[in-house]
């Protein structure tokens, strides 16, 4: 969870290594960079990353404003440089409604952007897009830190008390090297 504005926000997206994995399209390589996993995307034409997943009742249901985000870099500006989109799929894989565009905006420093899509009737399944446009002498476009955040007003409190008597924790602990079976206890 991130703090933001005063109010928790869960982080949504299926896949915080940015590996292959929920990916309908890997077009990049991964490496570890001051700490975080981070993608290049391949700069041989326009290129992508794209993870599916499929919504989720009142978190990304239709209706609902979906904000994806992320660090990007890359050599050149604008609509020569990287971006994100959300895409809203059918049942049947049709694209019923994209995002704007959101580019890197400044050349040779990570830049966090953010694209919103508001979800559209018919949607089963969002389609969280990082791409390389490969234009003006685009030699690097890099990807880190990748948020998906819902305006689902639950999402946006989190309540740190655990009731007694309850077996499961409302505060999760995370560590750089723990371990995804841990429980998320404090030890």
């Amino acid at each position: 969870a991130a703090m933001g504005a005063s109010k928790a926000e869960v982080n949504l997206f299926p896949n915080y290594a940015l590996t292959s994995e929920s990916s309908s399209t890997y077009q990049a390589t991964l490496a570890t960079e001051s700490g975080y996993p981070t993608l290049t995307l391949n700069t041989s034409g326009v290129t992508l990353v794209a993870y599916d997943m499929n919504v989720v009742q009142n978190i990304v249901d239709v209706g609902r404003t979906v904000s994806f985000s992320a660090e990007g870099f890359c050599n050149v500006a604008n609509v020569n440089a990287g971006d994100l989109t959300i895409q809203a799929l059918s049942s049947s894989g049709a694209v019923l409604s994209t995002s704007v565009n959101a580019y890197i905006t400044t050349a040779n420093a990570f830049q966090k952007i953010t694209t919103t899509l508001t979800l559209p009737a018919g949607t089963t399944k969002l389609r969280l897009r990082m791409i390389n446009r490969n234009g003006a002498g685009n030699t690097i476009c890099k990807f880190r830190n990748a948020t998906l955040i819902s305006d689902y007003v639950f999402l946006k409190y989190v309540n740190p008390a655990q009731s007694s008597g309850s077996s499961t924790n409302s505060i999760f602990h995370v560590s750089k090297s723990g371990s995804d079976s841990n429980k998320g206890t404090e030890a």
